[in-house]
């Protein structure tokens, strides 16, 4: 079990444990991967990158080291845990997402480098930072580092805890990309409630602030938001009549009462009905709320201004029309209201259904175990063959082609091949069956478990022969197994015992026992 015991505010020990990090931990791990399998020809590049996106992930990974010495120095251990555990899901879900094809090597070696070296940086910098709080979680991703960055410590526990390097905190480019995902988050929730997947592209994305600032920033990462949420235009606008937005006051009811007592129903009454949008501006800039009032009211507001101040009102942007609107479905977090998009478009709706079936193809390399060099092919048939997807197939066949790196064969499986994975699922009322066959099958094997198999290789990307522990992690990832122990059977009922070697696996077929 991993802990570290860490000191509430009410000064009670609180155990953080394993399972605190269990929904970031596999995938981050899985990621972490591409490095040590390319251990044999990737260098850190100490080179500082002026792509905007490394320069992010390095900033505000030296802002977090810098917050945590700042708590720590205070014995506030209780406000670190929790921005440690999310920066995770921050490296997972913002960069590594969005920057997945320039570590895979799609944009040439030099890009990638910078791409697989800031991301190493980071990664040696968090797991020294979080060692203190999870020692064998940072432990486990070290050993995977320290040969790449030629780190002399055999252990982390060997290192100091990080400084931060103040030369690599850009504040402008934290702030952009944080307005960047705050837009892809409404966009990401305005699909989920229209049932659009992201696979399916939309027209248009309409953002509404009132802050010039926000809006060129979203404008400065335009093709990265236009990519994450699969839209084709973006525009951005500080018109809020043009689209029916309209200010909303939001009294602080805590403010309020606490001065004004029984009085305050009437003031928020006037916020609520009769304040108008022109003094909402007004207070917006000035920071403060001015009307002529009657007397009485005059009265409650600062007995000698007619003000209301920031800690008494918020004001938020609001659609004076429903939620969908002319074939837009809006969304907004109070400070910028998104549309998007959602008409149906014929050319559209054709590529977002090739985007399924390329998704279906690279899930089956997944299954079989393959990187984007190995050769396969798919074997593909569709029913009933008189379909859209069938039409789409036919359009966008090169294209798919080309996305997985798959040759396909508009085909059932010949009867003297073997199918290395299979895949049969609906898409659009048509029942899609693909099988992918591995043009060599050595060095692999053929893990089953409780209905499910996969082709496991039994080499890395540099052609070495796994180990019995990482032969192991291989099959746990692709199978789901994380919990509790692994054995292996061979075909004839024996134990595969962990000092055999690996390689005699090759060809077999092998079945789990947990």
């Amino acid at each position: 079990m991993m802990f570290s015991g860490t000191m509430e505010r009410n000064g009670k020990i609180k155990d953080y444990s394993c399972e605190r990090l269990e929904p970031v931990r596999l995938p981050v791990l899985a990621r972490c991967y591409v490095i040590p399998n390319n251990r044999s020809s990737f260098t850190m590049n100490e080179v500082k990158s002026e792509n905007v996106m490394d320069r992010w992930i390095e900033s505000f990974t030296n802002s977090l080291v810098q917050f945590v010495r700042n708590e720590m120095s205070e014995y506030r251990l209780y406000a670190v845990v929790n921005p440690l555990t999310r920066f995770f899901d921050t490296l997972t879900n913002c960069y590594i997402r969005l920057n997945r094809k320039r570590i895979k090597g799609d944009f040439g070696i030099d890009d990638q480098t910078h791409a697989l070296s800031a991301l190493g940086r980071v990664l040696v910098l968090i797991v020294r930072l979080m060692s203190p709080f999870t020692p064998f979680f940072s432990e486990y991703i070290w050993q995977r580092l320290r040969n790449i960055i030629g780190a002399p410590e055999e252990s982390v526990h060997f290192t100091l805890l990080p400084t931060s390097d103040n030369t690599l905190i850009d504040e402008v480019v934290e702030r952009r990309v944080q307005a960047m995902r705050d837009c892809i988050d409404l966009v990401r929730v305005s699909r989920e409630r229209k049932g659009i997947p992201v696979k399916y592209p939309l027209k248009e994305i309409i953002v509404v602030n009132r802050n010039s600032q926000f809006l060129e920033d979203v404008k400065s990462l335009e093709q990265y938001i236009l990519s994450e949420v699969n839209v084709r235009q973006l525009t951005i606008s500080q018109d809020k009549k043009k689209y029916g937005i309209m200010l909303k006051a939001d009294p602080n009811f805590r403010a309020l009462g606490a001065r004004l007592k029984g009085d305050q129903k009437k003031v928020v009454d006037y916020l609520k009905n009769e304040v108008t949008d022109n003094e909402l501006e007004q207070f917006l800039i000035e920071g403060v709320l001015f009307r002529l009032l009657t007397v009485e009211m005059a009265s409650l507001l600062y007995l000698d201004m007619n003000l209301l101040q920031k800690n008494s009102v918020s004001v938020t942007q609001v659609l004076k029309a429903i939620q969908t609107v002319n074939g837009y479905e809006t969304n907004s977090d109070g400070k910028t209201i998104v549309m998007l998009d959602v008409s149906e478009d014929s050319l559209l709706v054709e590529e977002g259904l090739a985007r399924e079936i390329t998704n279906r193809v690279q899930k089956l390399r997944k299954t079989a175990k393959l990187i984007s060099t190995d050769p396969a092919i798919v074997y593909c048939t569709v029913r009933p063959e008189a379909s859209k997807i069938t039409e789409v197939l036919m359009l966008h066949k090169e294209r798919i082609e080309e996305a997985t790196g798959t040759p396909i064969f508009l085909e059932a499986l010949p009867s003297n091949k073997s199918a290395t994975a299979t895949n049969v699922s609906t898409i659009k009322d048509a029942e899609v069956s693909m099988w992918l066959v591995a043009k060599s099958a050595a060095n692999v094997v053929t893990v089953s478990s409780n209905g499910n198999t996969v082709s496991i290789k039994l080499t890395s990307n540099s052609d070495e022969v796994l180990s019995y522990r990482d032969l192991l992690y291989e099959i746990r990832s692709a199978l789901d197994l994380w919990e509790g122990n692994v054995s292996l059977t061979l075909s004839n009922g024996t134990r595969f015992h962990p000092t055999t070697p690996v390689e005699e696996l090759s060809g077999q077929t092998v079945t789990v026992q947990t």
